[in-house]
């Protein structure tokens, strides 16, 4: 009969232990990926019901599914630890996360005419870290050149937008402007009188301009 009530005690002691026994463990939506990075962690911890997060980055949470921005590339370790009112338990997963540096994307113009039949602009590309680039002029045409050049066939005021890439698929972009492109003067003149014989006649001319002001004639 004793060794029947110890066997019964065993097993009691043995399943209660195993209901209250902390079994620490979560997931992220992601892992690696361009800064700044998001990451959604789900807990997956058996038998706990308080938890204490230390993301690696300086910031710590209690919530049970909670998520940390981290901005400052490279590798984090993660840290959950896991308690109910019997047990604690901790799991540290060590560079569990991978942090990728971001380019930097920065350019410069320079241009001898902003007049519409003959402007022409150039881009000087001082870019850190990327090996790619898309430029948007604004007016429809892209160009994926490091340093080019472009024509606007009509006028307005342009924005220019360029994206740098790096080797790891991560871009930053900038856009500077407006730059300008006007109209060239269409001008109609006259004069009053095609021929005299007053060689001290006043002969009198006049111009207008039906696209522009003109600042000087």
């Amino acid at each position: 009969m004793l060794r029947f009530w110890t066997f019964l005690v065993f097993i009691s002691f043995f399943v209660n232990t195993s209901l209250t026994q902390v079994v620490p463990a979560f997931n992220s939506n992601v892992q690696n990926g361009c800064s700044p990075l998001v990451v959604n962690f789900t807990n997956t911890s058996q038998n706990a019901t308080t938890y204490l997060w230390d993301f690696g980055n300086g910031i710590q949470s209690t919530l049970t599914n909670p998520s940390t921005t981290y901005t400052n590339p490279g590798y984090y370790t993660v840290k959950l630890i896991a308690q109910n009112a019997t047990d604690l338990d901790s799991i540290i997963s060590v560079n569990y996360i991978q942090v990728l540096d971001l380019p930097t994307a920065s350019f410069s113009i320079s241009t001898a005419s902003n007049c519409l039949n003959d402007n022409f602009f150039s881009f000087n590309n001082t870019s850190i870290g990327a090996n790619s680039y898309t430029w948007d002029f604004n007016d429809g045409n892209t160009n994926t050149s490091p340093n080019p050049n472009h024509q606007y066939s009509l006028t307005g005021s342009f924005n220019i937008t360029l994206v740098a890439t790096n080797s790891s698929g991560c871009s930053h972009d900038t856009t500077l402007g407006p730059i300008d492109v006007f109209a060239n003067p269409q001008l109609s003149a006259t004069v009053d009188t095609n021929l005299l014989c007053d060689s001290n006649a006043v002969i009198n001319f006049s111009a207008t301009s039906n696209n522009s002001t003109l600042s000087n004639w």
